[in-house]
Parts: structure tokens; C-alpha cells; sequence
């Protein structure tokens, strides 16, 4: 049994979610919930249905931050890494 470290298994998964084509370019449907808006303006937060949730980040100078809201339905375009 091999043993990894966190680094090597971090940028296993990344290379692994980073090289699947639906996943360089997708759209997800869900609600906003923790919002948080840095100092840099970068946002934080998750996109969730009624069985899931997904950590987001949109970061700052792209389109689209100042109308995310807390509780707001949105259809968010992105990739996965």
C-alpha cells in the first residue's frame, strides 16, 4: 500500500477533475448560501439543492458579483478544479 502525502493527493485529484471535458465547462442550477466577500473582492460561497452542496469562488473583476445574494436561485457557468 502506497502511502501519499496531502500534496500529492491534491494535485491528483485537481489534474484528475481539470482534464474531464464536461467539467471545464459547465452549467449548476442551486441556491446561494454563505456568502462572503473578501477584502479583495473575491466571493465566497456554495450553490446547493435540496441534496448537495458545492463550494464556489467567483473572483474579483468578474462579472456577475454584486447581484449574488443569499438565498437567490441561480444558474452559475464555470469549471471544476
Amino acid at each position: 500500500m502506497e502511502i501519499y502525502t496531502v500534496s500529492q493527493l491534491a494535485e491528483y485529484v485537481r489534474g484528475t477533475l481539470e482534464r474531464d471535458p464536461l467539467l471545464r465547462d459547465v452549467w449548476v442550477s442551486g441556491e446561494v448560501t454563505n456568502l462572503f466577500r473578501s477584502g479583495a473582492g473575491h466571493v465566497y460561497f456554495a450553490v446547493k439543492d435540496s441534496n448537495a452542496a458545492m463550494k464556489s469562488v467567483l473572483f474579483a473583476g468578474n462579472a456577475g458579483a454584486q447581484h449574488l445574494t443569499s438565498g437567490a436561485q441561480i444558474n452559475a457557468h464555470g469549471r471544476v478544479s
